[in-house]
């Protein structure tokens, strides 16, 4: 009788197990809604998303990269570490991503030195990584090294052409510089790459009508071959109403751009500047190529005005 309801208990705990449906997470899935959460500024709820994976599941080194980039934005630098040490145990197609978001919250701790010294290791494992050499270029522009921060993004422009960052933070810098032509060219190029940015497109037009009240206040340091050029933008020489416009728009980017264009014979290539040894060719080729129109029009696709609207 004893083992008659023994087995009977099994048997029911048995079914009762069975009977249960089991609970699946598609990691996958989780990282999504994590990176969704992420991107509209939910760093906690993202963090929160991420740790319903557990470790055994084949997603959670992939989680811990992402895990790391929400610790950072919210500002619990330990722990981003803790996460990267952990995935930097794992052999993984995320290494390089660890090692960034290592160097990244370290810089954020406050030791700028360590930080840099993470960066060059990752880079030298990783030399292909642009995107490791753009966030050194990040690091030394936060901390106001310049010259460093130009080389790294001149770096990565050297190794992909197409990478907006590399030219808005070249814009922003020589803006900053009081360098005219030399951010006209790193901005243009980051609109050529993103023209539905409107608010980098309106800060442009502020900057050539000369309305920018921080020009002028880095430091300018090396060559610059677009000096005469520079002052003609300054003047606002395009402005003048006996100037011809190609373009019938009654905007400063428009009419500074094609003063740009039309003095561009008139400058130098100089080999220590590296905006004139890097882009002067680009333009001159548009140039050559009766290019200005579409240049221009495919700059301003975000701003409302219908003659653009009609061109497009």
């Amino acid at each position: 009788m004893i083992r008659f309801w023994l087995f009977a208990a099994a048997f029911v705990l048995s079914a009762t197990c069975f009977s249960q449906n089991p609970v699946f997470i598609d990691a996958s899935e989780i990282i999504t809604k994590g990176k969704e959460l992420y991107d509209s500024g939910k760093y906690k709820e993202s963090i929160a998303k991420y740790l319903t994976i557990p470790k055994r599941d084949t997603g959670y080194v992939n989680m811990l990269s992402e895990l790391a980039l929400s610790y950072i934005a919210n500002e619990e630098y330990d722990k981003a570490l803790a996460s990267c040490e952990e995935g930097l145990k794992k052999t993984s197609s995320f290494r390089a991503h660890f090692l960034r978001s290592q160097a990244i919250a370290t810089d954020r701790k406050g030791d700028y030195n360590k930080a840099v010294q993470l960066f060059m290791n990752a880079i030298e494992a990783y030399p292909a990584d642009f995107i490791l050499v753009y966030n050194l270029g990040i690091t030394h522009y936060n901390h106001k090294v310049y010259e460093k921060a130009v080389d790294c993004f001149f770096k990565v422009l050297s190794i992909n052409p197409f990478h907006p960052g590399s030219h808005l933070n070249l814009g922003r810098l020589s803006a900053g510089q009081g360098k005219k032509t030399h951010a006209m060219m790193s901005f243009v190029m980051y609109l050529g790459l993103n023209n539905s940015d409107n608010e980098r497109l309106v800060f442009l037009e502020k900057y050539l009508a000369n309305q920018f009240t921080e020009e002028g206040s880095l430091p300018a340091a090396g060559a610059n071959a677009f000096d005469k050029l520079d002052q003609i933008i300054r003047a606002k020489i395009a402005m003048d109403k006996n100037y011809k416009s190609k373009i019938d728009i009654d905007a400063a980017i428009v009419k500074q751009y094609q003063m740009f264009f039309d003095q561009l014979e008139t400058v130098s290539s100089i080999e220590d500047d590296r905006w004139s040894t890097y882009y002067l060719p680009i333009y001159r080729s548009d140039k050559a190529n009766q290019m200005m129109e579409p240049f221009i029009f495919h700059m301003l696709k975000s701003a409302n005005l219908d003659v653009v609207k009609k061109w497009h």
